[in-house]
């Protein structure tokens, strides 16, 4: 990864910084939601979206008509963050609460992919990123859908990576205090399934979503 740039340097907190492709892949590969950050006539934006990493490029997709992927296209710069809550970190102290999590941020310049064919695959590899298995089970996308959808492809070059982890980091006169610290671990927990009320009578669960319960 390209380190060199301003943008990416860690200004404090330097211990927890890390530059280094395998981390920055897998904190991608698990978040589910993006932020993408730009400039439109002077005034900042932000859409969070999903996504799909596949080797060095990061995809995100939205219709032609869509006022934020036109300007997507059209800036010079972009910002892609990702945010991994793994706890709340308790304190004796007020000031001293914390989060344990995970981020990683990406700065690049989005392009739009043109081949239908290549567009196909995307769409496939963004929906079996969320539920494996789904795509050959569903309707096939027409030309005329792959038309009404943009995907843009954003490289991982410059990037970094940001994690916090461990328990809280208390001022030595406040560690005898008589008040619980600690951590209080979180995640992103899959639910059980609610049936649309238009599924055909007799369609049942598919074993891809029981599975990706057991996750």
């Amino acid at each position: 990864m390209n380190q060199n740039h301003s943008r990416i340097k860690a200004s404090r907190s330097k211990s927890q910084i890390d530059y280094s492709k395998v981390s920055i892949n897998a904190i991608l590969d698990e978040a589910k939601v993006c932020t993408v950050s730009y400039v439109d006539h002077g005034e900042p934006r932000a859409l969070p979206i999903g996504y799909v990493r596949i080797e060095n490029f990061l995809y995100i997709h939205g219709s032609v008509k869509s006022h934020f992927f036109r300007r997507m296209q059209e800036a010079d710069l972009l910002c892609i963050t990702v945010f991994i809550l793994d706890g709340l970190v308790l304190a004796k102290s007020g000031l001293m609460h914390a989060f344990n999590y995970r981020s990683a941020v990406l700065f690049g310049k989005a392009e739009p992919i043109s081949n239908d064919q290549k567009k196909s695959e995307l769409l496939a590899a963004f929906t079996d990123r969320y539920i494996p298995g789904r795509w050959e089970k569903i309707r096939t996308t027409t030309p005329q859908e792959l038309a009404a959808t943009v995907i843009l492809e954003f490289p991982i070059e410059e990037a970094s990576v940001k994690i916090r982890q461990g328990m809280p980091n208390d001022l030595e006169k406040d560690k005898n205090l008589p008040v619980w610290s600690g951590i209080v671990p979180m995640r992103t927990q899959i639910l059980e399934p609610i049936p649309d009320e238009n599924n055909a009578p007799g369609t049942i669960v598919p074993e891809y979503l029981k599975k990706l319960q057991q996750q």
